[in-house]
């Protein structure tokens, strides 16, 4: 009795905290350690996107940028989901852009039609993962979506492919809160969806 499960902590960083636990041993050097790491994939992400959307000398540029930022450091000594959700929200992005490049290189229709499904399928689960690990803003849905269909050529299936993967991925979470608090979002979470 009294017992208030939680709301905030979403699964997926403990999750991945745990068994990294489980591996290295507990302690602060491993989550500094696990932490900087997501850290560096991030910025190698970041580096493949700006050269995929411009050329190497902007990639080298963007990364640079991002490794010397306070607020990347930040995360990334924390202890918290903020650098993994980091990472999975920048991959959502890059599976996006992979995905329009696979449709424009296609070499026929049908390659096209999957490249459609398949990097939309990725992006929206991937974004399901990153508000798992930090409850980081669904707003970030809208864009993503719009992105998904931009270069498709059934822009409103590749849409609903990445709103249907996302929404798979969080179901059993909302599920969940819905059944222990009687809300599928934590208390702020309409607040945070707007400000965060």
């Amino acid at each position: 009795e009294g017992y208030m499960p939680s709301l905030w902590g979403a699964p997926v960083y403990p999750l991945t905290m745990s068994l990294l636990f489980k591996i290295r041993g507990a302690g602060d050097s491993s989550v500094s350690l696990f932490n900087g790491l997501l850290l560096l994939l991030t910025g190698w992400v970041m580096y493949s996107i700006a050269r995929t959307l411009w050329d190497r000398p902007i990639g080298l540029f963007a990364t640079a940028i991002y490794f010397v930022s306070v607020d990347a450091i930040g995360n990334a000594l924390t202890g918290s989901g903020v650098a993994l959700a980091g990472l999975l929200v920048t991959v959502a992005v890059w599976a996006l852009i992979r995905g329009r490049n696979a449709q424009v290189e296609a070499a026929d229709e049908r390659s096209s039609k999957r490249a459609g499904i398949l990097w939309p399928a990725v992006a929206g689960g991937v974004l399901g993962l990153a508000w798992l690990s930090g409850l980081t803003s669904l707003l970030l849905a809208i864009p993503l979506a719009l992105l998904a269909g931009a270069y498709s050529s059934n822009r409103w299936r590749s849409a609903g492919v990445f709103v249907a993967a996302l929404a798979i991925v969080l179901a059993p979470w909302m599920i969940r809160n819905l059944m222990v608090a009687g809300t599928p979002f934590p208390p702020l979470a309409t607040y945070e969806l707007i400000a965060n």
